[in-house]
């Protein structure tokens, strides 16, 4: 399990150490709770067999140009490159799941 430190202002810890004792849960399962809606809200995957769906329903049906197009888009913002291609032009590709895996 991997590990990380967070910190909380004094209030913030309170509220959490009495909601903790309320009902009966420690910090931890707190925390997983609160992340995993926060992934479920973002549309990410909070398992592996999640992400394994995700990844294959990609492959199982067909992007629309333009769903594509955002997406490519989306990631390349998220990875720091600069999008060349404008929407217009990633929309008059179609792309089907593996093309779109192969462009990301």
């Amino acid at each position: 399990m991997a590990r990380k430190l967070i910190g909380f202002d004094p209030e913030t810890l309170q509220a959490l150490e009495l909601l903790s004792n309320d009902s009966g849960r420690s910090l931890q399962q707190l925390a997983a709770e609160a992340f995993t809606d926060l992934l479920v809200k973002h549309h990410r995957p909070c398992t592996f067999v999640e992400a394994l769906k995700q990844v294959r329903g990609l492959y199982r049906r067909t992007r629309t140009a333009e769903e594509a197009a955002r997406v490519v888009m989306a990631r390349r913002r998220c990875v720091g490159l600069k999008t060349s291609l404008s929407l217009p032009t990633l929309r008059s590709r179609a792309v089907s799941g593996r093309e779109f895996l192969r462009s990301v």
